[in-house]
């Protein structure tokens, strides 16, 4: 029962394979509540943006620190378009994806959990990125005599720090040096104590500090891919627009190739599955979600759907795992973009 309303829920994406199923329950729920108790914040484009600012910081309190897009995106949907996320504020921007071609999801079957120990895995990204942008505020200050408006390394602009593009990307790559940081090192470098440092930078959602990982903190591994996959999103929109798919395509293994060597979230399966999707036909494969575990994405000409399944299935869930199930179409499925999440009067 919810809210005082008998409510079944159903769903048929896998389980832990991190394709937001949580935060669409999430997203489900408050929409639900908002139904129930006659409100219309989920009326209006302007009004769902901040419902899905509302609900992303809400899911925060299960202890992951994750970003907003999955809740944007369960509401702000465009059917047969991908949809861009920015953050501060809140904004979307959707661009065409190809009538030809499709987005089959495959799931590696490596389980995407974001509980116990494993919170750590996802946490520790943000961290560093808060880490590094913390020594960037502080070089690009030193460097300008003037505090200078950092706190996310998405704060890296032109329009932000009115400094030429060309000369930001040139400091801040050689502000940080390539080997990984201790927390004395970071602390000394930012000239406070590694407590204070630790507990501005480095706290868990319970208030506990997260732990110094035993091969450092990789501050420009983490900076070098998410400056880098901030500009494939800008040129994947353009590709979009334009109707450039081998471009857009292109973009696509990039990214996984930096989710697997700079933000390392990828895994061998994850790996794997890539590998075979773009020898079974797939113009462009990556992770998606979190990663370590979960699914990929693949762009796919139309006419090429039904034999890429077939060869992921074989190659893949038979050869690499070991299945033996004749029919894999829960673990490998076409998809198409379909709009948000709404409230349907069955009167």
């Amino acid at each position: 029962r919810f809210c005082g309303f008998e409510a079944t829920i159903d769903g048929d994406i896998p389980v832990a394979a991190g394709m937001s199923s949580s935060s669409a329950l999430v997203v489900l729920s408050a929409l639900i509540f908002l139904a129930a108790n006659r409100g219309d914040l989920h009326t209006s484009a302007e009004g769902r943006l901040e419902l899905a600012d509302l609900l992303a910081g809400a899911e925060r309190y299960v202890g992951t620190q994750g970003g907003g897009m999955d809740q944007a995106i369960s509401l702000m949907g465009r059917a047969g378009h991908a949809v861009k996320i920015d953050f501060f504020p809140l904004r979307i921007q959707t661009a065409p994806l190809p009538s030809d071609y499709t987005v089959v999801v495959a799931d590696s079957t490596i389980k995407a959990a974001k509980s116990a120990e494993a919170l750590d895995k996802y946490n520790r990204r943000p961290i560093e990125c808060r880490l590094a942008a913390a020594i960037l505020k502080k070089i690009f200050s030193e460097r300008f005599g003037r505090e200078v408006p950092i706190s996310l390394l998405g704060d890296l602009k032109q329009e932000k720090l009115a400094v030429a593009e060309a000369e930001i990307w040139a400091i801040a790559d050689g502000a940080l040096h390539r080997q990984p940081y201790t927390l004395q090192e970071i602390a000394g470098v930012l000239g406070q104590s590694t407590e204070k440092t630790a507990a501005l930078y480095c706290k868990r959602r319970d208030g506990s500090i997260f732990p110094e990982p035993a091969e450092g903190f990789k501050l420009h591994s983490r900076y070098r891919h998410v400056i880098e996959e901030g500009r494939r999103v800008e040129q994947s929109v353009l590709a979009l627009e334009r109707g450039d798919i081998p471009g857009f395509a292109d973009l696509m293994n990039r990214s996984h190739q930096s989710c697997r060597d700079l933000y390392e979230i990828s895994c061998p399966e994850l790996d794997r599955l890539v590998e075979i999707a773009r020898e079974s036909g797939a113009s462009g494969a990556r992770l998606t979600g979190a990663g370590f575990g979960g699914c990929t994405v693949n762009l796919v000409a139309n006419g090429k759907v039904e034999t890429f399944i077939q060869r992921v299935g074989s190659s893949y869930y038979r050869e690499t795992l070991g299945r033996r199930e004749r029919d894999f179409g829960t673990l490998i499925f076409p998809c198409q973009a379909s709009g948000g999440a709404a409230v349907f009067d069955g009167g």
